[in-house]
């Protein structure tokens, strides 16, 4: 099982399911020392380093068949990186995918 910080088009239950197969189960998390960006290409968030702000989303775990579509759907653009979000005060490691290119535009 594969523990992961979502934060962006994933958080959509359709879109989940779409890619996974399964429903979106999970806790409300937060990142601290990122925030969520826009792209410089293309219509999705990312995430920069930045020690001021928090990232609202989901930790979720999924087996090794959902991860393989969850990679497939993410694409080589984005990296798997090992972050640190914290639930109900408690910091746990998890991974999010991350993508080069992000902006310093504000995703909405």
């Amino acid at each position: 099982m594969k523990l992961l910080f979502l934060y962006g088009s994933l958080l959509d239950p359709a879109q989940f399911q779409r890619v996974t197969g399964l429903p979106l189960a999970g806790v409300r998390a937060l990142l601290p020392g990122w925030r969520r960006v826009a792209m410089t290409y293309g219509p999705y968030p990312t995430l920069r380093r930045d020690a001021g702000s928090v990232v609202e989303g989901l930790l979720v775990r999924v087996d090794g068949r959902a991860f393989a579509k969850l990679s497939d759907y993410e694409g080589p653009r984005w990296r798997l990186r090992e972050v640190v979000p914290v639930v109900d005060g408690r910091a746990v490691v998890a991974r999010a995918w991350i993508a080069a290119g992000g902006s310093r535009r504000p995703w909405p």
